[in-house]
């Protein structure tokens, strides 16, 4: 399962959706200003805290598609007070478990692309916030697939 997580991982286009999803979990932490000044987002770590406080609005966001959080990062094992983007990726993509055997890249970039659908909102002209977990809709039923 860690082998097929990783091959995911490395794809760019997942990897750009991904980022616009971090800039706004970075944006829970950090002030406005100090992200328009930094080039490179991914670099920024996010306090573990934040994170898993954060973690629950993707697991709403999957709907159907989520199913485990094993492979995600917990207080128990997880080191770190910190948690970076690289880790954010591998968390994201695991929550979709086996349903990754099943799932190619391509459909995977449209999958991350409704589930950021799911939790932003344009709050104001051109700005787009994280919605708070209770608003957050799955971006899947099974009514969908019916």
């Amino acid at each position: 399962m860690r082998l097929r997580i990783s091959d995911y991982n490395s794809q760019p286009n997942l990897e750009a959706v991904v980022l616009k999803i971090w800039r706004l979990m970075l944006n829970v932490q950090y002030e406005e200003v100090l992200m328009e000044l930094i080039q490179f987002p991914s670099k920024l770590p996010l306090d573990f805290e934040c994170y898993q406080c954060l973690l629950p609005l993707f697991q709403q966001a999957l709907g159907i598609y989520y199913y485990s959080d094993y492979y995600v990062a917990r207080e128990e094992v997880y080191r770190s007070n910190k948690v970076y983007f690289a880790r954010f990726i591998y968390d994201l993509i695991s929550m979709f478990g086996l349903h990754l055997f099943y799932i190619e890249p391509l459909t995977l970039e449209l999958l991350l692309r409704r589930v950021y659908q799911a939790v932003t909102h344009n709050f104001e002209t051109g700005k787009v916030q994280l919605r708070r977990v209770e608003d957050v809709r799955p971006a899947f039923t099974e009514e969908e697939f019916v």
